[in-house]
């Protein structure tokens, strides 16, 4: 059922309902969404229990037996007709330029990539790390961000196998987001390369390194820049990274 400000409200079985904003490969909606889940975590909407958000959607739980669906609905339709959610990524959030190798045995399905889009690996490293991407969501394992929008030529699907177990750090790429790989894990996404931030740190004040809305440069390094990089992260120095706003 369509809502307020071009939302649409749908009910998820008997304690959900799914807030989404638009839908394809733009950053208004994901912004939007992100707004609403941290304005509902700012100021909770009676019965709602939880909340998760995602690529351009707030889901969210709540308890049937202190509050209606109807009850809900309304709650939920007040607040998005308080404000315009829509827009572009805000403009104080953080910048992390982040030491990356690309390709060779830190990126081997670089080449693949390559071949698929039919252009050099050079130029797609360039058109990578040109400009920040956008911390679109977190998501699949603790701290994985997904991270977009790449171009439209960036459009590939997940590969058909699951490739042996990538490192922790491991850059991924498929259907023009970019993923960082917390911990060693196998996936569909092509292997492209490799980054110096880990972005899930449990023994830490800071155990989700990045957070919706942040902004992302891959920077190509050379091996000592990645190793020195990597070692000032481990050291405790993961803000180092970040560098003020967009």
């Amino acid at each position: 059922m369509a809502g307020p400000r071009g939302a649409t409200l749908r009910e998820m079985g008997e304690d959900g309902l799914l807030v989404t904003f638009g839908a394809g490969a733009a950053l208004e909606p994901n912004a939007a969404a992100n707004r609403l889940r941290a304005s509902l975590k700012a100021e909770p909407v009676a019965g709602v229990q939880e909340s998760s958000v995602s690529l351009q959607s707030v889901f969210l739980r709540f308890d049937p037996d202190t509050v209606s669906i109807e009850q809900l609905r309304k709650g939920i339709e007040t607040r998005l007709s308080a404000e315009e959610w829509a827009g572009p990524v805000q403009s104080n959030s953080r910048v992390w330029r982040v030491p990356t190798l690309f390709g060779g045995d830190d990126g081997p399905q670089l080449p693949d990539l390559a071949a698929y889009i039919g252009r050099s690996e050079a130029d797609l490293i360039a058109e990578i790390s040109a400009a920040p991407l956008t911390v679109l969501t977190i998501g699949f394992a603790p701290g994985l961000p997904y991270l977009g929008w790449l171009g439209e030529s960036f459009d590939m699907p997940r590969r058909p196998e699951l490739s042996a177990f990538l490192p922790e750090g491991a850059l991924g790429l498929a259907i023009r987001q970019i993923v960082v790989f917390p911990r060693p894990s196998k996936t569909g996404w092509s292997w492209i390369g490799r980054t110096s931030l880990l972005p899930f740190t449990p023994h830490t004040d800071m155990p989700f390194v990045l957070n919706p809305g942040d902004q992302v440069i891959f920077q190509p390094a050379t091996a000592s820049e990645f190793d020195a990089a990597r070692a000032a992260f481990q050291a405790g120095q993961a803000l180092a990274y970040a560098k003020g706003q967009a």
